[in-house]
């Protein structure tokens, strides 16, 4: 939910799936990978440089998966991947093995939390991706370091996720998002995550009811440009409007779906309306004066106060 929100509405509720599932099979000689493909070896590779495994020996694995053109005709494709893969490994090696913690968190309203949080190093969350870093890398990382803190509420936990520059960064070739632990002793830090969580939740339900105004990148820039004291229709307009040959979220199947066609901001932002009489409280921004703003603030505001992020 938390990485799409509209999608999850549709896929979990009304059962539609948008994605385009089709592949024609490609008779030619490949001479080089889409994105996609390229995204794949990459991240291949950098799973195991990051459990010690010598490059060479990855590339080595690559070339006998197949999936590489042959021969020479697959050097250009790894050189376009191993500077960003090393800087990656480079950032984010760690010494620390690998671990899970499963969570079961109980809510005074009886609903249950259950699953199981890995990629930790010691109390920290720590993710590595080849891909550019996006909100929902990062939400992700919010969502699981409460569920920790709130199921094992004795340990500090922190979260530490890298991936390549993120989008409008010019000239850094990987950004970090680190969450510090959360404040206080053991009770104080469990309290925090449950509210925190029974947010998520409150957030979760209202938007298996209907596809809310919220929108993974678009809401981003919003509330971080409210955060930073920045222009927020300015920073929230630029991510969601397409530019020649540049999709962006106004484009997204599932958001022409729900909004009737491909729209501008100005109408994601007014169309949204005024906040409903159940969109008031403690845990929404009263100065936010349109449902989209208000959500975007309510989903974000607790992460972008813990949160710092590092481009190099």
């Amino acid at each position: 939910f938390v990485r799409h929100p509209v999608r999850a509405f549709l896929r979990t509720r009304l059962g539609v799936s948008l994605a385009d599932r089709s592949h024609e099979v490609d008779d030619a000689l490949p001479v080089d990978l889409d994105a996609l493909e390229r995204w794949g070896v990459a991240e291949r590779m950098l799973a195991a440089r990051l459990a010690g495994a010598d490059l060479d020996d990855c590339i080595a694995a690559e070339r006998a998966r197949g999936l590489l053109p042959p021969g020479e005709l697959a050097t250009p494709v790894l050189s376009k991947i191993t500077p960003t893969l090393e800087q990656l490994v480079a950032v984010g090696r760690s010494d620390v093995e690998p671990s899970s913690l499963d969570v079961n968190v109980r809510f005074p309203d009886e609903t249950s939390l259950i699953g199981t949080v890995a990629h930790l190093r010691g109390d920290v969350l720590h993710t590595v991706t080849y891909s550019s870093l996006s909100p929902a890398h990062r939400l992700i990382a919010w969502v699981r370091l409460l569920a920790l803190s709130a199921a094992w509420p004795e340990r500090t936990f922190g979260a530490v996720t890298i991936g390549r520059a993120r989008e409008g960064v010019g000239g850094a070739k990987v950004t970090t998002a680190t969450i510090q632990a959360l404040e206080g002793d053991a009770a104080t830090r469990q309290g925090v995550a449950m509210a925190y969580l029974r947010t998520l939740v409150d957030l979760y339900r209202r938007g298996m009811c209907e596809p809310l105004p919220l929108y993974s990148k678009t809401s981003a820039a919003w509330a971080a440009a409210v955060h930073e004291g920045k222009d927020p229709d300015k920073a929230a307009s630029r991510v969601w409007t397409s530019e020649f040959n540049h999709p962006r979220e106004d484009q997204e199947r599932e958001h022409r779906l729900v909004l009737g066609g491909v729209v501008g901001f100005e109408w994601v932002l007014g169309g949204s309306g005024a906040p409903r009489g159940d969109e008031e409280g403690d845990d929404w921004d009263p100065s936010q004066k349109t449902r989209f703003a208000r959500y975007a603030c309510r989903l974000w505001d607790g992460l972008l106060d813990r949160e710092e992020l590092v481009d190099r």
